[in-house]
């Protein structure tokens, strides 16, 4: 698991370390108009929506083996193949959702032009 753990921390590294951070604005927007406009964007809040439902199926995928075994699931083999099968739908699901977005995104930009 900690092996998992070394590629997001070498991508934030090399982030921090190239990518340069974005010019301060130049003028002042109040809050209140920053998140209206941050929340009337439809595919932004459905890509958001779907991102943080699929992160809980994926962390409690993490503790679903141990959850099954005190449930009624006494064999350990089946439980954590149990387990492991909500991390496949888990990575199944980001990739259909992201399709959603893409799909969802590019109607909105043809109904614009």
């Amino acid at each position: 698991m900690m092996l998992f753990g070394l590629g997001p921390i070498i991508a934030a590294v090399l982030i921090a370390r190239y990518v340069p951070a974005p010019p301060p604005p130049m003028t002042r927007v109040p809050v209140r108009q920053r998140l209206r406009s941050l929340f009337s964007n439809g595919p932004l809040c459905v890509l958001a929506l779907s991102a943080s439902l699929l992160s809980a199926t994926s962390s409690s995928w993490h503790v679903g083996a141990a959850v099954l075994c005190r449930g009624g699931c006494h064999r350990r083999r089946r439980a954590g193949t149990l387990a492991a099968l909500q991390g496949v739908a888990a990575s199944l699901g980001m990739i259909v959702s992201g399709w959603a977005h893409d799909d969802s995104s590019s109607a909105a930009m043809r109904r614009r032009a």
